[in-house]
């Protein structure tokens, strides 16, 4: 009986643990990359379109372009990764773009200057997103991306 009470209490302490999550999703062609300088395939509830995250700061990585873009397009187009910091509550959030961001021309535009990012919460408030886009070549990516956590980390102890 002891450990049918244990899996029990582990099994709500899970449940109890998992419902203060928010979730965290993408417009269409968003993706995410890293979260808190982990790459995203190493999180537990994370994926490249959306991801749980407890209540906390996160400086987050996401890349605009998708496979889409390159079957449908001959000239596709990929932004360099955007680094964002995200304060996240029980409130669910998207990571959206402005709606002209779907012509592939006009995001390629924003972003090859500086995009405007948003993230909209659950309960209908909207908050404009400062971006940090990461120069550079794919090898120094994650280098820097590396050296901005270490300073986002330091800024928030």
């Amino acid at each position: 009986m002891k450990i049918l009470n244990k899996g029990l209490a582990l099994t709500i302490l899970v449940v109890v643990g998992s419902a203060s999550a928010a979730q965290l999703s993408f417009d269409q062609n968003v993706h995410l990359s890293f979260v808190n300088a982990q790459a995203v395939n190493d999180l537990p509830n994370a994926s490249r379109k959306a991801a749980e995250l407890a209540p906390g700061r996160y400086q987050i990585v996401v890349v605009y372009g998708n496979s889409e873009t390159f079957k449908n397009n001959p000239r596709p187009y990929h932004s360099v990764p955007n680094m964002m910091t995200i304060d996240v509550d029980e409130r669910n959030i998207k990571l959206r773009l402005p709606s002209s961001y779907r012509n592939a021309q006009t995001a390629r535009y924003h972003f090859e200057r500086t995009p405007a990012w948003f993230a909209k919460y659950s309960d209908g408030e909207e908050l404009e997103l400062t971006v940090e886009q990461v120069s550079g070549t794919v090898m120094e990516y994650d280098t820097k991306i590396m050296a901005a956590y270490e300073q986002f980390k330091a800024s928030n102890e």
